[in-house]
């Protein structure tokens, strides 16, 4: 059967920025997700289609080889897509079995959050259980690193610091020479020695929790408590411990009083009776990182360790290396810390989800001892708890059921942890809570999504890949689990969200093929086509109506895989060239499906989740690969002004009442594109953007009214138009736009940038004579490389700004010829462009819309027809008797659309003005 292979089901999102590469390979072609960074071999999981029962395969497995008969008690329920694909297919299992072996007796170190680690667990997981099924009788080995994995995803603390995986030994006193490991090694592992100095701090108990307990615990340091005594000298003795570490004491990495708004850092929390009274010391390391002990100064026989020389007194001893059951060595700081650092609970995702998903795949091995289970499904719980009291976007710390923070870790964590441990953990079995939590977690998600996110364009930039990814898994895996809770539920197949997600996709995707629409935070610039999201929408919904579409894009961008494709580019299946995502934003439009089109862009919606910019009315416009009018900012560059190309207000002085002038906010509630229609030959939105500023309050804002109108005229005309109403007349109005060039040609009112292939002119119409503020702005590693233009009015409470711009390829010398053209009563303005075999009229509102028909609008036309006029902000639905000014004279009865939107064609060249009443 043929079968799919896809790239890992996270991404590491923050401090590892991700490219996506793979082979042009049309049948099974292979992806592999790698970060810019030097990464372990653990970076890769396979996924795929499966149209079989986990069950029916373990059947087989069972028959093919009778000494793994007792292990099929249980069956995996999360893991099964991924067993699957690399059970069926060969050119998945064998390099993913050279990697099992390949690093079986290794340490797998962590490079951030936990992620590294989640994948081996996976990977071995998915190791044992094909290997399983094969007969192989290395499974038993899988099943072991596995087990050994969820043991430091249960235990450690994903530090991001050299002694991640170092386990503390004893402390030397200038005589001993002898000591214990904590396991035997593993035939022919090596054991590595590290030394720090011990530091001893005295602290006074109080039944209140002592916050900075140590120098500090958190991703990016650990120093560890190593042992807490009521005497300086017991605290750095080797003798039984007086306070064990979980029983009468927990040191937590933060506490968070959420109704007071107030965290704690590294705090020791006495628990039970057996405290210090009143004097108690406690021990760490003087330094950050531990210093390596060369080999030859000490020698290994069993679980002993003997040094050549005693370690001197104060001297902490630490130890990394592979257990003989495959255990690694630990820093034991873990637990339901491990998921609290940044947001806090950004870690969820990795170390949560991650022991779930492996305590899944092998929940049949004889390795997960009851007494495991108990510890993982402990710690499981523990952490779901936590987040649900204290986790970013959680119900209590700014509750988000769309943002990456609850959809990757809370709700993933969540519905991993209730269906992973359902056959042992009480909390997870029939009357427990868990289930039900993650039921009401994914509902919360799916109608949240199915109210702002409809059209499936997510507006925090790159994360909107994994929790793109993270959904379609909840979907498929809801979809096979829901019958065993009595609901039988498919979302995927009513979530609007769901059916949008490949044409967003592919209209977000820009001409050339290799970048996309970079709204939000992106860690690399250019913005890549979201291509892990079109593979895990293939691996969990291979029918789908989209899903042949989806192939067509993978094979667009340089990803194929094989199946049945539907071209949107061409035919009677092609899609139309332009589309709107409702609430959240933009509106795309091109020319054509091909690799040279010009492709425009205009932002507005709600601000609703983190990384989302705050850029009402943005635009952007490439011609191929040719970048030319730019979001100028990068990663966390989230403020609207000099990097979006939008609207400034500065009403500093005269008002106050804008919390980040001259940009947007984050409480405007109304703030959309609220007309869009495309009529092939051109394209016409209207982005609301007033609200974007208002105030903290909701309600008080010193910008009345900001409306862009957006025309854009295929092939490479956009008409830009600004309507704005303020407060005061003092206030500052701001039209913001950035080049992607180093410099600007300016011919009169007409500027141009090249870049690449290609130019882009604009004409600066409204206000006339514009003398424009150019600064150079720095760009994705570039200096000063971007031409910011920022042209400033105030004086009047209204005003407006027209521009014309044009694409071209880069050789054009000057602009198509334009004309600046306004009503008599001056209710309406535009401009009349040549564009060769014939003229476009386009205008707007100076006034609040919609214009009235109380009165004739009459406007001359400056240049010779055959015109195509296009009036925008007339009211709607409502017939109009055109009347033909010059040569013969006519009338033409015309009816505006929903928009007020009216189209009419005058051919005679003798026309010199209509009338529109």
């Amino acid at each position: 059967m043929s079968a799919l292979r896809f790239a890992a089901v996270f991404s590491i999102e923050q401090a590892c920025p991700i490219s996506s590469s793979g082979p042009a390979q049309e049948n099974n072609a292979s992806f592999v997700r790698r970060s810019n960074i030097m990464r372990p071999p653990w970076r890769q999981v396979f996924f795929g289609i499966v149209a079989w029962t986990a069950t029916t395969i373990f059947a087989h497995a069972q028959s093919a080889d009778h000494i793994f008969a007792d292990s099929f008690e249980f069956t995996t329920k999360l893991a099964q897509p991924d067993i699957a694909i690399a059970f069926s297919d060969a050119s998945v299992w064998t390099p993913l079995k050279a990697r099992c072996e390949r690093d079986l007796a290794t340490v797998i170190e962590d490079i951030y959050a936990g992620f590294d680690w989640r994948q081996a667990a996976q990977d071995y997981g998915i190791c044992y259980n094909v290997a399983l099924m094969k007969g192989d009788a290395r499974a038993p080995l899988y099943s072991k690193k596995a087990v050994a994995i969820l043991k430091t995803l249960s235990r450690s603390f994903p530090v991001i610091a050299v002694n991640q995986n170092h386990q503390f030994l004893g402390f030397g006193d200038g005589l001993k020479k002898s000591f214990t490991l904590p396991m035997p090694p593993l035939a022919g592992a090596v054991v590595r020695v590290f030394e720090n100095t011990a530091a001893v701090t005295q602290f006074t108990y109080t039944s209140t929790p002592q916050q900075d307990i140590t120098q500090q615990f958190d991703k990016r340091a650990l120093y560890p408590v190593l042992r807490i005594s009521a005497s300086q000298d017991g605290a750095i003795s080797n003798s039984p411990a007086e306070y064990v570490q979980e029983v009468d004491f927990h040191i937590s990495m933060r506490d968070d009083d959420i109704a007071a708004g107030t965290s704690y850092f590294n705090v020791l929390h006495w628990i039970g009776t057996n405290h210090p009274s009143p004097t108690y010391y406690v021990a760490t390391n003087l330094n950050e990182n531990n210093t390596e002990i060369s080999a030859g100064k000490f020698s290994i026989s069993g679980t002993t360790l003997l040094f050549n020389t005693a370690p001197i007194a104060t001297q902490s001893l630490f130890v990394q290396y592979v257990g003989s059951d495959y255990t690694q060595t630990s820093n034991l700081m873990g637990g339901v810390e491990s998921v609290k650092p940044d947001g806090p609970g950004y870690d969820m995702r990795a170390m949560n989800v991650g022991l779930a998903y492996g305590y899944d795949a092998v929940r049949h091995s004889p390795d997960l001892t009851a007494g495991l289970r108990k510890e993982f499904y402990t710690v499981l719980n523990q952490q779901v708890d936590w987040y649900t009291q204290a986790g970013y976007e959680g119900p209590h710390v700014y509750s988000n059921p769309i943002g990456n923070y609850y959809i990757r870790g809370y709700l993933m964590g969540t519905f991993f942890t209730a269906y992973a441990t359902d056959t042992d953990n009480p909390r997870a079995m029939s009357g427990g809570d868990l289930k039900p939590l993650a039921h009401s977690l994914l509902m919360q998600t799916f109608n949240r999504m199915q109210a702002v996110l409809p059209d499936a364009y997510g507006p925090q930039g790159q994360y909107s890949e994994g929790t793109n990814e993270d959904m379609l898994q909840l979907f498929d895996a809801w979809k096979r689990l829901s019958p065993s809770e009595g609901v039988a539920e498919d979302l995927a197949s009513i979530s609007t969200w769901n059916a949008n997600l490949v044409p967003a996709t592919i209209h977000g995707t820009k001409p050339d093929r290799v970048t996309f629409y970079d709204g939000g935070d992106w860690d690399g610039l250019p913005a890549k086509p979201l291509v892990e999201s079109m593979q895990a929408f293939l691996k969990y919904q291979p029918n789908h109506s989209m899903a042949p579409y989806a192939r067509q894009y993978l094979a667009d961008v340089g990803s194929p895989v094989a199946g049945a494709k539907a071209d949107y580019k061409t035919g009677a299946s092609s899609f139309p060239l332009s589309y709107l995502a409702k609430f959240t934003g933009p509106m795309y439009a091109r020319s054509d499906w091909g690799t040279v089109a010009v492709w425009v862009s205009m932002a507005d919606g709600l601000v609703l989740e983190d990384h989302q910019h705050r850029d009402a009315g943005h635009i952007t416009l490439q011609r191929g690969a040719d970048y030319l009018v730019i979001n100028s900012g990068g990663y966390g560059i989230t403020e609207t002004l000099p990097s979006h190309n939008t609207l400034g207000f500065d009403d500093r002085g005269a008002g106050d009442h804008i919390v980040y002038p001259p940009g947007q906010g984050y409480w405007g509630d109304n703030a959309k594109i609220t007309k869009y229609i495309d009529q092939g030959t051109f394209v016409y939105g209207l982005a609301d953007i007033g609200n974007a500023y208002v105030n903290n309050d909701g309600v008080t804002n010193s910008v009345t009214r900001a409306a862009r109108t957006l025309v854009y005229i295929r092939p490479n005309v956009v008409f830009v138009h600004d309507q704005m109403q303020v407060a005061k007349a003092a206030i500052k109005k701001i039209f913001n736009l950035n080049f992607n060039a180093p410099s600007l040609v300016q011919s009169g009112d007409v500027f141009s940038a090249a870049h690449g292939n290609s130019k882009v002119f604009m004409r600066a119409l409204v206000p006339a004579n514009p003398v424009p503020t150019i600064t150079h702005l720095d760009y994705n590693d570039g200096h000063s490389n971007v031409s910011n233009y920022q042209l400033t009015t105030s004086g009047q409470t209204s005003g407006t700004f027209l521009h014309l711009f044009q694409l071209t390829d880069s050789g054009q010398a000057t602009m198509a010829k334009s004309t600046y053209v306004a009503s008599a009563d001056g209710r309406e303005q535009g401009a009349e462009v040549d564009l060769g075999t014939r003229r476009w009229i386009v205008m707007a509102a100076t006034v609040t819309p919609p214009v009235l028909n109380t009165s004739a609008l009459v406007y001359s036309v400056p240049q010779s027809c055959p015109c195509t006029h296009v009036i925008t902000d007339l009211m709607a639905s409502t017939g109009y008797q055109i009347t033909i000014l010059g040569g013969a004279g006519s009338t033409i009865q015309a009816t505006s659309d929903a928009n007020g939107l009216l189209t009419f064609q005058t051919e005679n060249a003798a026309t010199t003005g209509v009338q529109i009443h």
